[in-house]
């Protein structure tokens, strides 16, 4: 059984609006409804759940997917409400951030794919950089420069073997372990030795934190 986590827990502090941005529009539909669709699109996908806070759990409703979560304050705690919160028989599970529409079923369908033949522990959305990479010191000098061939920008959706991802979330919580440098699950699942295979994206698929990013995936969106 492969479930799908959408993460949509947050309230959207940084953006500045009173509606948390997942729930605001593009095109007359709610920015989460664009991923819901994509994955309710995909043949190999049985169970769909949403976290979010307890102020929208009301407004998922409407969605008609299978669960609705209540989040944490932290995106790995969401995260972790929603693995507990999966069907026993489950045993792919998507991570995805609901602040990020700009997916299709081919992408998915891939990521299913390649987790299904039990080689990795989980499978890796990335893009490559064509800028540069310069690390400074706390005064703003240049102390190195980071060759930018071998370095992705890790994005959602993430596929993990269901009972890896959860036994890595449970372990974290365990030893009370806090990893700054840890923002996303096949960080962690790689941090505790197992296997993350990486595909590489083709375009876009920036998350939407600021009102210019916005204007931009509506760009790409009626693009």
């Amino acid at each position: 059984m492969i479930a799908v986590i959408i993460l949509a827990a947050g309230v959207g502090n940084r953006y500045g609006t009173k509606i948390p941005k997942q729930f605001l529009k593009i095109n007359k539909k709610e920015i989460i409804e664009i991923s819901i669709d994509v994955f309710k699109q995909c043949k190999d996908v049985d169970f769909i759940s949403i976290v979010t806070n307890n102020e929208y759990v009301d407004h998922c409703q409407k969605f008609k997917v299978d669960k609705i979560v209540i989040g944490g304050e932290k995106r790995r705690e969401s995260v972790y409400n929603g693995l507990v919160n999966l069907p026993e028989k489950t045993e792919y599970v998507i991570v995805h951030d609901a602040v990020r529409p700009l997916i299709d079923t081919d992408l998915v369908n891939k990521h299913i794919s390649l987790i299904k033949t039990n080689k990795y522990a989980a499978i890796d959305t990335v893009v490559g950089i064509t800028d540069n990479l310069i690390e400074t010191n706390n005064d703003g000098y240049h102390i190195k420069i980071i060759p930018r061939k071998n370095i992705r920008l890790s994005f959602t959706p993430e596929t993990f073997n269901y009972r890896i991802l959860l036994e890595c979330h449970k372990k974290r919580i365990e030893q009370n372990l806090e990893i700054p440098e840890i923002y996303d699950d096949a960080s962690l699942v790689n941090y505790f030795g197992h296997i993350v295979k990486t595909i590489e994206m083709k375009g876009f698929n920036s998350k939407i934190t600021f009102k210019d990013d916005l204007e931009l995936i509506k760009y790409f969106i009626d693009k």
